[in-house]
């Protein structure tokens, strides 16, 4: 019986969680303290990174899809990644850099829907063990959140850790070899990639998955902001995001037997209408710190739920020959064009309205998603999602 390399695994995971875990707290703090970026030239970088993601994805992709070298693909990805983001030392320029997070996006986001792919073949018919492989790369990103703002007293040398940890990342690809599990098909007579994408269900599931990113848009660009402006300390913001990630990591322990107990329509749809919670919360009681643990507690079901949710839902409708492609899509869809739209949004919203009516927004979003999962995506459960 195959037996997946779970370790080898871990490791891509760990190191590119790691860089995010630096990535998305610190890099807006960079930008503002280091190269004295506004809130509009912030979100505007940050929305080049984002919309990177719906060239980056779909240009590997289908490359991917095609050649029995997956990894290969990977692994000139990660290299790539690590030489356009060294381009940030060559000018601090506002255009310069835009353009330096557009070229390092496309190449470090296309490399996580092919890794999915990629983990997923692997596991095979063990695809339930999935949350126990990616639960590394939370891990990578709580341990970098805490020790980050402890090590470094300013933003400095941001750019200069997240390129260490891209270069481990991109090791790390070669622990792993090109040999493939070949999943059995999970739609039957789906030949071409059209008869997947016009059903309503996964239509849904993508545009549920979009505003789902996009309502993550304040979150991600300016919670670190937002807790210096209302006087708590970098190193408190460490310990929030770290909070939230250690919730997500016991979420992704105890997952798969919350996929056995219920149904996974219902669980998808209650990651969506507790994100709107959560950003209801945030709007108006960030100077009660013991609210704020609960908010960050809700980061389990706000990423943690809804993305393993995501995974099995998108594992499922589309079949082993556009596994990549189904990937690309959701990542090119929800983070790329829902990130950048939530960036944006944000970042607009925060300079002319303030953080509660951006906040506000950003719930409007999540309960809109949570409509549509209401409504379109139904009775899947643990037994519809074939192996999992």
């Amino acid at each position: 019986m195959h037996k997946p390399p779970y370790l080898r695994l871990s490791t891509f995971y760990f190191f590119f969680f790691a860089a995010l875990g630096i990535f998305s707290p610190y890099w807006p703090v960079y930008l503002k303290e280091n190269l004295a970026y506004s809130p509009i030239e912030i979100g505007q970088v940050l929305s080049a990174f984002m919309i990177s993601r719906l060239v980056g994805p779909i240009l590997f992709s289908s490359l991917a899809d095609k050649t029995s070298h997956r990894i290969n693909v990977i692994r000139l990805g990660s290299f790539a990644a690590v030489v356009t983001l060294s381009g940030i030392f060559i000018n601090d320029t506002f255009w310069w850099v835009l353009l330096i997070s557009f070229l390092f996006g496309i190449f470090w986001n296309a490399v996580l829907p092919q890794y999915e792919a990629f983990t997923l073949n692997q596991l095979g018919e063990q695809s339930k063990r999935y949350s126990l492989i990616r639960v590394w790369g939370s891990i990578g990103f709580m341990l970098v959140v805490i020790a980050f703002p402890r090590v470094m007293e300013t933003a400095t040398y941001v750019p200069h850790t997240i390129i260490v940890l891209l270069v481990l990342m991109t090791l790390s690809c070669f622990l792993v070899n090109d040999e493939a599990v070949i999943e059995s098909q999970s739609i039957k007579g789906a030949t071409v990639l059209w008869d997947i994408l016009k059903k309503p269900v996964v239509i849904a599931i993508l545009l549920a998955g979009l505003l789902q990113s996009a309502n993550h848009g304040a979150y991600y660009t300016f919670f670190t902001i937002y807790l210096i402006e209302n006087n708590y300390s970098a190193s408190f913001s460490g310990v929030m995001w770290a909070f939230g990630v250690l919730i997500e990591i016991f979420l992704f322990l105890v997952i798969h037997r919350l996929l056995n107990r219920f149904n996974l329509s219902l669980l998808f749809a209650l990651s969506l209408l507790l994100t709107a919670i959560r950003w209801l919360l945030m709007a108006y009681f960030v100077n009660h710190v013991m609210m704020l643990w609960f908010i960050q507690a809700l980061h389990a079901a706000s990423f943690g739920l809804f993305h393993v949710s995501m995974m099995h839902l998108i594992h499922h409708f589309f079949p082993a020959q556009f596994q990549g492609r189904g990937q690309a899509l959701y990542s090119g869809l929800s983070y790329g064009l829902g990130g950048a739209i939530g960036s944006s949004m944000s970042g607009y919203l925060w300079y002319h309205s303030g953080s509660t009516i951006t906040f506000l927004a950003m719930s409007g979003l999540a309960l809109v998603a949570w409509l549509i999962a209401l409504i379109f995506i139904r009775n899947i459960s643990e037994n519809t999602v074939k192996q999992t």
